[in-house]
């Protein structure tokens, strides 16, 4: 047995998967709670392809998802059939966004090669990579964050590496200065007219999150978005607010010790500390 899922619409519910002594993939199904159980998929008919993870869709009741070695399948009815959605060579995990949920995350590596690491927008029908800088690296699993929008986690052979891709790009062009700040949508023109080098860094926040104290305004939890770049013009792929949030952006000039200044002239500053 390699994989386990209790679907969250009804707990009596129950995957399992795995492969037999002789590398024959396999994913049962239970509807009472594990005392029976009956056989919904099997490899025998395409050789060793182990079931390697298993994701219920959070809310939609008999959607589920099943990672193998070099596809993935999709399920509506419970098992009843599926349907092939994406067919790359490695070993798939997969796991639902927490907070939107028509989005998952999927990804893996070959035994001993490099990784690839997709998202869906839509229930798990399409898939686009998200690979990144995962690319040289062996993914041994893929999770999302159950709290914030937009953000996943891959456990690697080199540390956990986080995804902040949910929301959409946006160009921050700060050419004429911070205070004349303007907000393009989707990623920054390849080539635009030159302007002065800002050196400095930005972060994403949840306003929502604000509390204002004696000699400041807490932040909250902030994602780093530019580190010690050029933020006279840079792209940045924000998280997604969560649903009924708004996503505050701010940019701090390099060497300056707060993000500017409330309305009454408190420093605003984050709590969990600042981008390195």
């Amino acid at each position: 047995m390699w994989s386990l899922e209790v679907a969250p619409t009804a707990p009596q519910e129950v995957w399992a998967g795995g492969e037999t002594v002789i590398f024959q993939g396999f994913t049962i199904f239970s509807e009472n709670g594990g005392a029976s159980w009956k056989s919904v998929w099997d490899s025998r008919f395409i050789g060793d392809n182990q079931t390697s993870d298993i994701s219920a869709h959070p809310t939609v009741a008999a959607l589920a998802l099943t990672g193998h070695e070099g596809f993935i399948l999709r399920t509506t009815d419970k098992g009843t059939t599926f349907q092939e959605v994406l067919n790359v060579p490695v070993r798939f995990f997969i796991d639902w966004d927490g907070g939107n949920s028509t989005r998952v995350y999927a990804g893996g590596s070959p035994n001993g090669g490099t990784a690839q690491v997709f998202v869906s927008r839509d229930l798990g029908i399409s898939w686009s990579s998200i690979t990144g800088e995962l690319a040289p690296r062996i993914v041994f699993r893929v999770g999302a964050d159950h709290h914030r929008v937009g953000v996943a986690y891959a456990a690697t052979d080199d540390g956990v590496y986080r995804f902040y891709g949910g929301g959409l790009p946006i160009c921050l062009d700060t050419r004429a200065g911070i205070d004349n700040l303007q907000l393009w949508p989707n990623a920054c023109p390849a080539v635009l007219s030159p302007g002065p080098v800002i050196p400095g860094d930005a972060i994403a926040f949840d306003l929502a999150a604000l509390v204002k104290t004696s000699t400041h305004v807490d932040l909250g939890e902030v994602e780093c978005l530019v580190d010690g770049g050029d933020i006279a013009l840079a792209t940045v792929d924000p998280p997604e607010p969560a649903p009924g949030h708004a996503l505050g952006l701010l940019l701090r000039l390099a060497g300056s010790t707060d993000y500017g200044f409330s309305s009454d002239g408190l420093p605003r500053q984050a709590s969990f500390g600042d981008c390195p």
